[in-house]
């Protein structure tokens, strides 16, 4: 109720928030894998939506950057597309390419900035832990002929390397298989 009023209805306020920095943004959503293996390569998007007043364009430098964990899988800098105009209100998703590292836990996070200006808004992040396979094997050699007679038998040797987690003993029917 406002002081002094006699109807004893209360009265709703609305404020909508408008922001007047030329340059910020929200992180709307990151497809960032919780759990990758060492050496995988997966495409992620993070969309990011412009808060602020000013236009980003290629030319202006806005971009998408890594930080922390984010130069252990891949670009340092993530560019808008050439011709992309990302006005006030407007989201665009940066999609782009990574590599996970050796094995452990990472935090990689990513931010906006306009280069020789600075970094602005929400910064996104999400734990990814690589871990290698449980079962997993890398043939090292193999001695195949380039041709075979068919009919005719012929010996031939691999060799592989146990690269996963489990360990390979007799009864646990780990098999080179074809």
């Amino acid at each position: 109720l406002v002081p002094g009023d006699t109807n004893n209805v209360p009265d709703v306020f609305v404020h909508e928030y408008q922001s007047h920095v030329p340059r910020d943004a929200t992180i709307v959503s990151n497809n960032f894998p919780a759990s990758m293996t060492p050496g995988q390569k997966a495409t992620v998007s993070v969309r990011v939506k412009n808060t602020g007043t000013n236009t980003w364009t290629p030319g202006t430098k806005y971009r998408l950057g890594g930080l922390g964990d984010a130069n252990k899988f891949g670009p340092a800098r993530v560019n808008l597309p050439a011709g992309a105009s990302i006005g006030p209100g407007k989201e665009h998703t940066f999609t782009f390419s990574v590599t996970a590292p050796t094995s452990g836990t990472y935090t990689p996070k990513y931010r906006m900035l306009q280069e020789g200006v600075g970094w602005f808004g929400q910064t996104s992040s999400k734990k990814v832990t690589v871990a290698r396979a449980p079962r997993d094997a890398t043939i090292v050699s193999n001695n195949f002929p380039t041709s075979m007679i068919p009919g005719l038998t012929t010996f031939v040797s691999v060799r592989v390397k146990n690269t996963g987690t489990n360990t390979w003993k007799p009864g646990t029917n780990y098999k080179l298989g074809g």
